[in-house]
């Protein structure tokens, strides 16, 4: 029993070295990332590092951005949080609408505004965006066992309501069925493909539309920008499992 004892507590100490070893290399690449050129005309980096904080506006958006006020949650905050935190800095939160955040980023009022933004948007002209780190694709998936349909035209296909996803199905000529909750749903159900398959439900090759998820940050500031970017590349291997988390009941 004892050295089984012995046996964990070394296990135990060596993750726990690991997993430390790993956060100061990420923290070293990291200040490696925002140290180098390109430079930021404006200081957003310098700025962070001087006061140690990150100001990060706010756009609820779940699973990514999760609340309307106070402490927020989502899997953009808990990127953001560890981005932060290896840079030896706290962010300060903002919450509000995506205009008056990306307004604020086009004046230098934010380092940083988070909403599952995609690569899409009107706003990439006035302010810096993110290479895409995670390509969502919304498509139709079918229950285990269920044959997949050679096409959709008049057969019905749960959405949640009041998102757009239901055009989207309409177009493809099927029947959008509203619902608040698209859990448990019998039938097809139209949907983001790691939502499918985490409610255990097979993808098809019905692709209604894609969402090329990015982050958003002031203009011109490219060394800001390189920094974060680096960071997300770094990400992308856990996005679908912080998606998983966040769609648990």
């Amino acid at each position: 029993m004892r050295a089984r004892l012995h046996l964990r507590t070394c296990f135990v100490r060596r993750c726990r070295a690991v997993s430390a070893a790993f956060a100061l290399l990420s923290m070293l690449f990291l200040n490696a990332a925002c140290g180098t050129l390109p430079r930021d005309p404006e200081g957003t980096g310098a700025r962070v590092q001087r006061y140690h904080e990150i100001r990060i506006g706010l756009v609820s958006n779940p699973p990514w951005v999760v609340g309307t006020g106070g402490e927020p949650s989502g899997v953009e905050v808990k990127l953001t949080r560890e981005f932060a935190s290896l840079l030896g800095a706290k962010p300060k939160w903002f919450w509000g609408s995506e205009q008056t955040h990306m307004e604020a980023l086009e004046q230098f009022e934010l380092d940083l505004a988070i909403s599952g933004l995609d690569a899409s948007t009107p706003w990439s002209k006035h302010v810096g965006l993110t290479k895409p780190y995670f390509d969502e694709k919304i498509t139709i998936g079918v229950p285990p066992g269920t044959p997949v349909p050679d096409g959709l035209r008049g057969l019905k296909v749960s959405v949640r309501e009041g998102d757009a996803t239901a055009a989207y199905v309409r177009r493809k000529g099927a029947i959008a069925v509203r619902t608040e909750d698209i859990r448990h749903m019998p039938g097809l159900l139209a949907a983001p493909a790691w939502l499918l398959e985490q409610q255990r439900l097979t993808p098809t090759r019905f692709i209604l539309f894609e969402e090329k998820h990015v982050m958003a940050v002031p203009p011109g500031e490219n060394g800001w920008l390189k920094c974060l970017q680096e960071y997300l590349e770094q990400q992308k291997p856990k996005v679908p499992a912080l998606l998983a988390r966040e769609a648990q009941p």
